[in-house]
């Protein structure tokens, strides 16, 4: 029982700690039918126009995202009702569709969400 008690702690203790990796893990509490998310200001546009407080509670509303940062209006209009068609920009970052992309002047790169490049190996 005390072994129990200790991990309960433990894992409570682990899940409050602030670390990087838990700042962009978004938790889904089952019990209670909501999200957990982390506390942070790294707003993101959803495909609905509307600015997130991050990709987590984006994530929570099942709302796909258009793009990072706050949703620009005139985007917003214009590109309002177009699917959800992921592409990567030149600056490498993922948008909900081409229309988002033009709209805020970035050329596309590649259809589908940007790839993130692994790490070199060390050694």
């Amino acid at each position: 029982m005390k072994w129990l008690t200790f991990l309960a702690v433990a894992f409570t203790f682990a899940l409050s700690a602030p670390s990087s990796a838990a700042a962009s893990t978004c938790v889904i509490d089952s019990k209670n039918a909501r999200c957990i998310c982390p506390m942070h200001y790294d707003p993101v546009c959803g495909m609905d126009g509307r600015t997130y407080g991050n990709s987590c509670d984006a994530g929570c509303e099942c709302m796909s995202i258009a793009y990072a940062g706050e949703c620009d209006d005139a985007c917003t209009k214009s590109c309002d009702g177009t699917a959800y068609e992921p592409v990567c920009g030149v600056d490498g970052k993922t948008y909900g569709n081409d229309c988002y992309a033009e709209c805020l002047e970035v050329k596309v790169e590649y259809e589908g969400a940007c790839q993130v490049a692994s790490p070199l190996p060390h050694g």
